[in-house]
């Protein structure tokens, strides 16, 4: 492997502005990383809000807490002899996986097959459309073969529920476990949408961490042995689809939001990278900018230094957005003091920022501040985001 010699590095010619222009450069670019970072830390609460709800809907569906159809619980339940749940509703089957699946272990023989990924994030879907830095075998030939219907479980990140069922032929690495559904009778089907729902969740995944074998979290393996053991839950096929069409419903907004905020922090930091080899380049002057930047203490670089400088500066910082296209706030003389508020309380949008920057989810704010609403959180996100987009452009 090619290395870097001494020779090569100290020929490198490096670029050495005035120190003046130094100075100004590392201001600068620490004023617009805390931002670009705070409204990251934003983001990635509040799509981890949405998650949690999710699943929490996804809960009460796949164990039967609630009807789907009524909204309300079942009329009967029955023990369901599981250790994580109690009772299931009476007319839903309980059995072990291999009740509804048998393991195939069928190779490819030239390793041209469409190859598959399988992840905690999206399930199986071609390797081709994700962008994938780990090494690549030198030949697929020997991979293991699945089709459409067939549950795929990374039997090293089962643990963190890396798991789907394939929708179209494709191979998978050799170290996956690949599950065909076995159908004994037609009372015991399992929609292949409704499966993957279950086998997903949260509940799921606590089980698979109990069942695996292993020293450490990371080491943990769910063997196909063990996983033919864990029951699962079989409502009448009907109820499936109505479970399925009822998680699709309730997470669809949540679902679009946390995929147009994970665009949006891609985007941030590609944002982020070009900014600061621009100006470290001198293909921007900072200098004229970084004069007109609010005078903020200075850091020791130390991670509760940046924490208690944002807070300390944070309605200064506040105070530099243009919050009256905002419909989410407003600015009352006689209340607090002037600053902007949430519309129709008393609690300053700075109150969010200082929350969030302390390290309080999302969901926190919300409850500590009942007379704020979940849209309104939204809302002074977004719109911070987008100011940022501008003043932190030269």
């Amino acid at each position: 492997m090619p290395r870097a010699d001494w020779t090569f590095i100290g020929s490198m010619k490096v670029v050495q502005p005035p120190l003046a222009e130094q100075a100004a450069i590392v201001l600068f670019l620490d004023h617009a990383d805390r931002r670009i970072q705070r409204y990251i830390r934003a983001r990635e609460k509040l799509i981890t809000l949405l998650e949690e709800q999710k699943q929490a809907i996804v809960h009460e569906a796949v164990t039967g807490r609630i009807d789907v159809r009524t909204g309300k619980p079942y009329p009967a339940y029955k023990p369901s002899d599981m250790r994580w749940l109690n009772s299931v509703p009476e007319n839903w089957d309980v059995r072990p996986a291999k009740w509804h699946f048998r393991e195939i272990d069928k190779r490819s023989h030239t390793g041209s097959e469409e190859l598959l990924s399988v992840s905690h994030l999206s399930g199986v879907t071609p390797r081709s459309e994700k962008n994938v830095t780990m090494f690549e075998a030198e030949s697929n030939v020997g991979h293991k073969l699945c089709q459409p219907g067939d549950l795929v479980i990374n039997t090293m990140w089962a643990w963190m529920a890396a798991l789907g069922v394939a929708r179209q032929v494709g191979m998978v690495s050799p170290s996956y476990a690949v599950y065909r559904p076995y159908r004994p009778n037609t009372r015991s089907l399992l929609c292949i949408d409704y499966a993957e729902l279950m086998l997903r969740s949260v509940t799921y995944r606590n089980e698979y961490n109990s069942c695996s074998t292993g020293i450490h979290s990371s080491r943990l393996r769910l063997y196909p042995d063990a996983f033919l053991r864990i029951k699962l839950l079989c409502p009448p096929s009907e109820e499936q689809s109505a479970i399925v069409d009822f998680v699709e419903r309730q997470t669809a907004n949540g679902d679009r939001a946390c995929r147009l905020m994970r665009e949006e922090i891609a985007t941030f930091q590609e944002y982020r990278t070009l900014l600061i080899a621009d100006v470290v380049t001198g293909k921007i002057d900072v200098r004229e900018a970084e004069a007109a930047l609010p005078e903020e203490p200075g850091l020791s670089g130390d991670d509760q230094a940046e924490v208690e400088e944002d807070a300390g500066t944070q309605k200064e910082a506040l105070e530099m957005t243009d919050w009256d296209t905002c419909p989410a706030v407003e600015r009352n003389p006689r209340k607090i003091s002037g600053a902007w508020a949430f519309t129709g309380t008393r609690v300053p949008v700075y109150a969010l920022f200082e929350n969030l920057e302390s390290g309080a989810t999302v969901k926190q704010f919300l409850e500590w501040f009942p007379d704020v609403k979940e849209w309104q959180v939204a809302a002074v996100l977004h719109h911070e985001a987008e100011h940022l987009r501008t003043t932190v452009q030269v």
